[in-house]
């Protein structure tokens, strides 16, 4: 973001569905894909489309979300937008290559 508040148009989005980048998700709420799956939080084209968590029925609550690019980008930022009141009490960010895990 530059100094007036306006993002560079040298930003590129690298999870943009056309660059083959795919999402996963432990869960969808009604198993409802088209509506709510995974890819749905990387539509840039619809401001109301979202990728929506179903309830998990077991003592651990976590869920997870991924986006797998296949191939090698370098993260300079990560955007996590929560909508109608819901927010993560606890996100991790994991990164991984062939060849290592980070944290």
């Amino acid at each position: 973001m530059s100094e007036d508040g306006t993002w560079q148009a040298t930003k590129t989005l690298l999870s943009k569905p056309s660059s083959g980048t795919k999402a996963r998700s432990s869960s969808v709420l009604n198993r409802n894909s088209k509506l709510y799956g995974a890819m749905n939080a990387l539509d840039q084209s619809d401001a109301s489309s979202c990728w929506n968590s179903g309830a998990t029925n077991d003592d651990d609550s976590s869920i997870y979300y991924s986006v797998l690019f296949g191939r090698d980008v370098l993260i300079d930022e990560i955007r996590i937008q929560f909508q109608g009141g819901f927010v993560g009490e606890e996100c991790t960010v994991y990164t991984s290559n062939e060849d290592s895990t980070s944290k």
